[in-house]
C-alpha cells in the first residue's frame, strides 16, 4: 500500500501489539503526533512512531492526512480542557502533558484560541510551550518529579499512567531529546557510557534485570535516589539503609549510565 500519515486526535492513544482490543497495549501516542501508515484491517492502522515503534491504532484515535500535523505548541500541564466558547463552560476535547496543538495567545492570562488536529476550534488556557528550552539534568529531575503519584499502566507514557521506560522516554522527549522506547532498547542506548553507581549524577539511567534482560529503568535524582514508575511514579533509594529504599531493586541493578552524550554536565 503507498505510505500515508495518520494523526492521532485524542489527548492519548493506546497503542496495541495486534489490532484487537484483547490484545495488550504496547505503547501510547499523544494527541498531534504524526504517524506513518504501514497497514490496515478493517477498523485498524498499523503505525510507526517517532521512536520507530509499530503498533496498532483504532481509526477512532486519529485521522488519516496527507502532511505532518507540526502544531505549534505543546500541553505543559499534567491535564487540561480545550473548550468549545471562550466563556469555557462547554469541553471540546481533553488533553495531556505532551499533546500538541496549533495555538496563538490571547491575553496575559495564558488564554489561547487553538486549533486542534482535526481542525476543530476551540479555546485554551494553561501552560504551553512553543520551542524547547535548552534540556538541562536539572530540568530532566524537576520535570520527572511533576509526575510523581501518577499510576503505572502496561505500555502507559502519560500522567494518565506511565510504565517505566515510557515515563522515562516522555521525561526526556519533553526537553527535545529522543531515545528508543523499551527499557533493554534504552540500556542498548546508553550502555557504553556506563559509569559508577557512586558517580551519578542527575538524570543519568539506573537499569535493572539481568544482563540478556533488562526489566526496569529509573532516573537518578542525586546520590543513590531515583525516581520512577513501579506502581506510581515515586521516589526511592539504592542505599540499603534509607528509609525508602527500594530492597528488590538493589539485587537487580545490572547498570548505570550517564546522558552526558544527550545533556552535558
Amino acid at each position: 500500500m503507498q505510505s500515508s500519515l495518520y494523526i492521532i486526535n485524542v489527548s492519548v492513544a493506546n497503542l496495541y501489539e495486534k489490532p484487537d482490543f484483547n490484545s495488550p497495549v504496547v505503547t501510547q501516542g499523544f494527541m498531534g503526533e504524526t504517524c506513518v501508515t504501514l497497514d490496515e484491517k478493517e477498523n485498524w492502522v498499523k503505525v510507526r512512531q517517532w521512536d520507530g515503534y509499530e503498533s496498532w491504532m483504532h481509526r477512532f484515535f486519529g485521522f488519516t492526512n496527507g502532511r505532518d500535523y507540526a502544531g505549534s505548541h505543546t500541553v505543559l500541564d499534567i491535564h487540561g480542557i480545550v473548550f468549545q466558547n471562550i466563556a469555557q463552560t462547554i469541553p471540546l476535547r481533553d488533553v495531556t502533558f505532551g499533546s500538541k496543538l496549533n495555538a496563538e495567545i490571547m491575553d496575559e492570562a495564558n488564554t489561547y484560541s487553538v486549533q486542534l488536529p482535526d481542525g476543530l476550534s476551540g479555546y485554551y488556557t494553561g501552560d504551553l510551550m512553543e520551542t524547547k528550552s535548552e534540556p538541562t539534568r536539572e530540568h530532566i529531575v524537576l520535570t520527572a518529579k511533576r509526575f510523581l503519584g501518577s499510576p503505572y499502566v502496561w505500555g502507559g507514557k502519560s500522567p494518565k499512567g506511565f510504565d517505566c521506560s515510557g515515563f522515562v522516554q516522555t521525561v526526556f522527549h519533553s526537553a527535545g531529546i529522543d531515545f528508543p522506547r523499551d527499557a533493554h532498547q534504552q540500556y542498548d542506548y546508553f550502555k557504553l557510557a556506563c559509569i559508577e553507581l557512586n558517580n551519578a549524577e542527575l538524570g543519568d539511567l539506573h537499569f535493572f534485570g539481568t544482563e540478556t534482560s533488562i526489566t526496569h529503568v529509573a532516573i537518578s535524582i542525586g546520590g543513590n535516589s531515583f525516581i520512577h514508575s513501579q506502581g506510581f511514579v515515586k521516589e526511592e533509594s539504592l542505599d540499603k539503609n534509607s528509609d525508602i529504599a527500594n530492597s528488590n531493586l538493589i539485587e537487580k541493578r545490572v547498570a548505570t549510565c550517564s546522558v552526558r552524550e544527550v545533556i552535558p554536565s
